[in-house]
């Protein structure tokens, strides 16, 4: 029985999943799958390399990877979080099975580097880059937030320490591909900022009690800082923060599209959500006529 199982949401990745599991064969771990019923060859090819597939219907990223924590039928020692576009670099592949297996007792968990690549280039500035995640756990010490976008792996209790390398996410689709699936990621990320307002559901900030400082301080200012400033001057903070104080523009001209795309253009988006859904929700009076708005703006399922 391997220490690891690695745990991987899918729908429609035969661009990359064969890339990503194949930078996880040196640690011969086991290899969950839950699959969003993909249409292409992602369940076939998972398959051919040794992963176990369970399918479910999607609701949000949180529901199904606790599903996919519910469901796992492997007793390995220590639990991993991967997205189907990204791949383990050559140190990490060589050197994190012997890290897990040196780890104390008083260490519950890991935390990654995890290396975003734009448009073929590696992404070096803007205080952005390398993310710093828990994606590695003692099984049955972890658990993912409940929230609708931006949902964190937090430890019941224990320490953290570094992984070796670092996971790279480079997601080969095209800038159209990109601006879709963020076009979905707005209106996710609009339910949570709604909900810190109106409370449809309990809100889930246990991150903010992790022991990680720098984590609790990235939750803290994006909820009590970013969220609480005005609609469309927090984005251009945010940019000029990126791109000019944390030295952004140093990552070239695809640093620029990364950096204005994801750090202007995406934020926009979400506060147009916000806008939008909060003069929608101007004729509504209880949470029930709220929730009923918001599930006709966006198309998902929120009761």
């Amino acid at each position: 029985m391997s220490s690891l199982t690695v745990i991987i949401l899918t729908c429609n990745e035969e661009l990359h999943i064969a890339r990503c599991l194949d930078s996880l064969a040196s640690l011969s771990a086991n290899i969950l799958i839950v699959d969003s019923f993909s249409v292409d060859k992602t369940v076939e090819i998972s398959e051919e390399k040794g992963a176990v597939v369970l399918k479910r219907s999607w609701l949000n990223y949180a529901d199904q990877f606790q599903f996919a924590l519910e469901n796992n039928p492997f007793k390995s020692e220590w639990i991993m979080r991967l997205d189907a576009d990204e791949y383990l670099d050559h140190s990490m592949q060589l050197n994190l099975i012997s890290s897990l297996r040196k780890a104390p007792s008083s260490i519950s968990g890991f935390r990654c580097n995890l290396r975003n690549i734009y448009l073929g280039k590696k992404i070096r500035f803007g205080g952005y880059d390398p993310l710093n995640l828990l994606r590695i756990w003692r099984n049955g010490l972890g658990r993912i937030e409940s929230r609708w976008m931006d949902e964190h792996i937090v430890l019941t209790y224990g320490d953290t320490s570094k992984a070796p390398g670092e996971i790279l996410h480079n997601n080969l689709n095209n800038h159209r591909f990109w601006t879709e699936k963020h076009n979905k990621y707005a209106d996710r990320e609009m339910i949570d900022i709604l909900n810190n307002k109106y409370h449809f559901f309990a809100i889930d900030n246990q991150l903010l009690s992790t022991k990680t400082l720098s984590v609790r301080f990235k939750r803290f200012l994006k909820v009590y800082i970013y969220n609480k400033l005005p609609i469309f001057v927090r984005p251009s903070a945010y940019f000029f923060a990126r791109y000019f104080i944390f030295l952004g523009f140093l990552d070239g001209k695809e640093g620029f599209a990364y950096h204005f795309f994801q750090a202007y253009w995406y934020r926009c988006l979400v506060d147009v959500r916000v806008l939008e859904a909060e003069n929608l929700l101007l004729h509504a009076h209880t949470n029930s006529e709220r929730l009923t708005a918001l599930q006709e703006l966006t198309g998902l399922s929120l009761k």
